[in-house]
């Protein structure tokens, strides 16, 4: 019997079908897609992705994601560095310490208040180039921007322009 993942492998080649595969976030982890032997199957699918891939050849000298990886060094050091969400997870973070750094007192309402204040938020830039976040008085959606990107076969390379994504109807 085939693997699950070895049906998904063969099915292009075998039925010459190729269908466009759209990721969540959750699911473009590189660690994931690599550990899993689905790479090929990744190959050409799509994601929407905010922040800059810090497995981007083409970034490697880009002083945020430079900056990112030595605070990753100092305070993690045992991380996974083959799964990205630890610059997501640097991004979130910042925003907090924005957020806290703006509360007006210390309570909830303070800071559910200076979260829902935030405008022109680039995340030490962290983010990819032409994307902040901005948050309204009924949201505690922060970043609803992004772009589309590809799998290349290494990492999930962004193409086009930033894409705007609707709130969602209760955050």
């Amino acid at each position: 019997m085939m693997s699950r993942s070895g049906l998904w492998s063969a099915m292009p080649s075998t039925l010459g079908w190729k269908p466009l595969i759209f990721n969540s976030h959750a699911t473009i982890s590189l660690a994931s897609i690599k550990s899993s032997g689905l790479a090929d199957a990744y190959k050409d699918s799509l994601a929407l992705v905010i922040t800059k891939d810090p497995f981007d050849p083409s970034l490697a000298d880009d002083k945020a994601l430079v900056d990112a990886k030595k605070v990753v060094d100092q305070f993690a050091p045992n991380i996974n560095r083959n799964d990205p969400s630890w610059a997501s997870g640097q991004v979130w973070a910042i925003a907090f310490v924005d957020a806290v750094k703006r509360m007006k007192d210390n309570s909830r309402q303070a800071l559910l208040d200076a979260i829902r204040s935030t405008k022109g938020f680039e995340a030490n830039g962290l983010y990819i180039p032409g994307i902040t976040a901005s948050a309204t008085a009924g949201s505690n959606a922060l970043c609803t921007q992004g772009k589309l990107a590809r799998f290349n076969g290494n990492f999930f390379e962004p193409f086009g322009q930033v894409v705007n994504t609707p709130l969602p109807p209760t955050a």
